[in-house]
């Protein structure tokens, strides 16, 4: 009989590693980054999945790694499942609570998620279990994964009585346990049990009942360090030593092109299981968008700007987006300083492409989209600067409205001219091309696939108003037109030589509008095409006030007929161009056209701005000297700006958070009432008189969104302002009164 246990014991494998997801080839992919990494410290791969797993995959994967695959069902109520903080997972996130019932079989079992790369050997991970029981990685601020710690009660709504809620995190992504852990046979249960009795507290269900486990057992972790085990492959963050990347939140191997393009290793392991016969994932990893950026001789110092601005994109004010590749197109000079900065950036997204011989705007244009590996383009110009979500608004615009083909925003204009413009959209968009560009060339986003099966390229003969030529042939193509009406987009706009303001420039602008009138039959003299188009300002003539509305009023009567426009937008348009005429203004659609005088709002001054050539001469001369200042200028502005998104951002996010939470929860909301006569009454015995009325007093920082809604619900109720409430608290800092 002792013999056999002995036989036993020699037979039970030492270490098991376990993997659950919904897509056979992320398991397959991290199988064989495990086989590579770390030959044999795993005897066994446990696999649990809901939806069963091709024949084909479960050869492949047992190719890589002995294997067991298990059919997950949690004994756990579907209506649990409709709950929001639980509906945002997968049901596959309780196995965790599983490992528990393999320490009988294994020395060690060891979760790792399947959103990874390991690049380093793991068997100090599975030693510091042994020293202890357990091995986490824990948010202090010493082993730390993101920039500040975290704590247990980030995964609860309200604090959980008979916690340590302000203990360190521990982070369930990478988990070791052994059998140095006693009792553990009853764990599991107690972790399903507790997941039904905190349901409604749950933020992060999975981690909350784990970290809540580890105090209730009094289980002995050894903490690892979060940069070496989880580093997160944020813009400029260096995981090159971390043994483990965790392509934590919305930004994975597969879906982000920053973390795909500069983490190929993981992109060698996919290509490898699906060469072995592994089912591949459901979509061609390729960038979501592709950003197009044509440059002529242009100021290296803006162009990092602009690239800065690209790189810092974000998608919900706190997570970054970055699934976009940068085509920078450029024309053959200077090439060894642009090499130089694309270099710098060690940004794989970023490619510099040099024509081998000058081409123009549109034919680099043209390029640029021929290249491009994303499903939508989007245009910026060199020197200007994108708001930080704007890529990630409009791409998710168009997702939401697949029958749009192309979106815009509106955008403020900086530098020799500063002001706010707003952009058209629909049917609206097209009835003001019949006078202008609808719309900022660099605002828009669009549909790769609408115009290249249109054959709508930029028409490469044009030197200027490309972009307002190519949206008139796409119109009649079918193209539908969304805007986004906030700020995306911050053009510079330099009186020396931005676009739109040459000669040249303006003769081929009026060409177009002098086509467009005549497709509804209305032939406009060369003379009078001066008078025709909005952004000319005031008409000071009565006579040319008469001819505008005879033009207008012949193509209203035409297009009745002709139907090219819709009648109600292009009247609007119409009535628009005869306000401007009139008095001088384009009402909200610039802010810079209209002043207040006597309490009402009239024209501004809008003549051409034509310095002297005195004052040409004077600035050409003292341009060495100025322009470092004023470069130094812009960039406090840049700064200040990029400090106003961050702290929106925060913001909105703090916002988002609350809302989320108390998002139909009326019973939360009635126990936060009653927390909050708690927290009024201790504040009262444990504040004087004197300091309760006049409101100098403070509570300790905190980063639970609950207190932070208890302290606006106190403050209210207090009749007092939130500042002076909490003056110390994170959140309050960007929160004015």
């Amino acid at each position: 009989m002792n013999f056999l246990k002995v036989v036993n014991m020699m037979q039970k494998r030492r270490n098991a590693v376990m993997l659950a997801d919904t897509r056979s080839a992320l398991v397959g992919t991290v199988l064989l980054q495990l086989q590579q990494t770390n030959p044999g410290l795993f005897d066994e791969a446990i696999i649990y999945y809901v939806e069963e797993i091709p024949e084909k995959d479960r050869v492949t994967m047992e190719s890589i790694m002995p294997c067991r695959f298990i059919r997950y069902s949690p004994p756990l109520p579907q209506s649990l499942f409709e709950k929001p903080r639980f509906s945002r997972f997968s049901v596959l996130m309780f196995c965790r609570y599983e490992m528990f019932s393999y320490l009988d079989e294994f020395e060690t079992i060891t979760w790792l998620d399947t959103d990874i790369l390991v690049q380093g050997d793991l068997s100090d991970l599975i030693f510091s279990a042994k020293k202890t029981g357990a091995a986490f990685i824990r948010e202090d601020p010493i082993n730390k994964t993101s920039e500040n710690p975290d704590y247990m009660r980030t995964c609860f709504t309200k604090s959980l009585p008979g916690f340590q809620n302000d203990s360190y995190l521990y982070c369930s992504g990478t988990i070791v346990l052994s059998r140095k852990i006693t009792g553990f046979q009853n764990y599991t249960q107690w972790c399903y049990e507790k997941t039904m009795e905190w349901a409604d507290i749950l933020s992060l269900p999975d981690q909350g009942v784990i970290n809540a486990s580890i105090q209730a057992f009094d289980i002995k972790v050894t903490p690892v360090s979060g940069k070496k085990y989880c580093c997160y492959p944020g813009i400029g963050r260096d995981c090159s030593g971390a043994k483990i990347v965790h392509a934590w939140g919305s930004n994975k191997f597969w879906n982000d092109w920053y973390n795909y393009q500069n983490f190929p290793i993981w992109g060698k392991f996919y290509e490898e299981w699906k060469a072995r016969g592994g089912s591949p994932l459901a979509f061609e990893i390729l960038p979501l968008i592709s950003v197009v950026i044509p440059v002529y001789k242009p100021d290296l110092e803006q162009l990092r700007q602009c690239l800065d601005s690209l790189r810092n994109q974000n998608r919900n004010n706190w997570e970054r987006f970055s699934d976009f590749e940068i085509l920078i197109i450029a024309e053959p000079f200077e090439q060894d300083k642009l090499q130089e900065l694309a270099e710098s950036y060690h940004d794989a997204r970023i490619r510099l492409i040099f024509n081998e011989q000058r081409l123009g705007i549109a034919a680099s244009l043209n390029k640029g989209i021929r290249l491009a590996k994303g499903k939508y383009i989007a245009r910026v110009d060199d020197d200007d600067i994108c708001a930080r979500n704007r890529l990630f608004l409009q791409a998710q615009y168009l997702q939401k409205h697949p029958e749009i083909n192309l979106c815009t925003s509106d955008f403020e204009y900086f530098g020799d001219m500063n002001e706010r413009r707003v952009s058209f959209e629909g049917e609206m968009s097209r009835a003001w091309s019949i006078f202008t560009c609808p719309f900022n060339h660099p605002t828009i986003l669009f549909d790769r696939n609408f115009f290249v099966e249109n054959n709508l390229f930029y028409d490469e003969t044009r030197g200027y108003v490309e972009d307002w030529e190519l949206w008139l042939r796409a119109y009649q193509k079918g193209m539908q037109v969304g805007c986004i009406h906030e700020v995306l987009y911050y053009h510079r706009w330099i009186n020396a030589g931005s676009a739109g303001q040459t000669n040249k420039t303006i003769d081929m602008m009026r060409e177009l509008v002098q086509k467009n009138f005549q497709a509804l039959g209305v032939d406009i003299p060369t003379e009078d095409l001066k008078i025709i188009g909005p952004w000319n300002g005031r008409l000071l003539d009565e006579n040319d006030i008469l001819k505008l509305q005879g033009y207008l009023t012949q193509a209203l009567g035409n297009n009745q007929l002709k139907r090219l426009y819709d009648q109600e937008c292009l009247e609007r348009a119409f009535s628009l161009r005869m306000e401007e005429a009139k008095t001088g203004l384009l009402p909200g659609l610039s802010s810079s056209t209209q002043k207040k005088s006597g309490g009402k709002v009239v024209a501004s001054d809008i003549s051409p701005y034509k310095p002297s050539w005195f004052r040409r001469l004077l600035k050409a001369i003292l341009k060495p000297f100025y322009r470092p200042i004023k470069r130094r200028y812009e960039d406090r502005i840049i700064e200040m700006q990029t400090s106003i998104w961050r702290s929106e951002g925060h913001l909105l996010n703090c916002i988002a958070k609350l809302d989320q939470i108390i998002a139909g929860q009326q019973q939360q909301i009635v126990q936060l009432q009653k927390d909050l006569e708690l927290i009024k009454l201790e504040l009262q015995t444990q504040l004087s008189d004197d300091v309760w009325q006049t409101g100098q007093f403070e509570i300790e920082p905190t980063k639970n969104p609950v207190d932070v809604r208890c302290f606006f619900m106190l403050a209210k109720s207090c009749g007092k302002s939130f500042s002076e409430i909490c003056s110390k608290t994170s959140h309050a800092v960007i929160i004015s009164n």
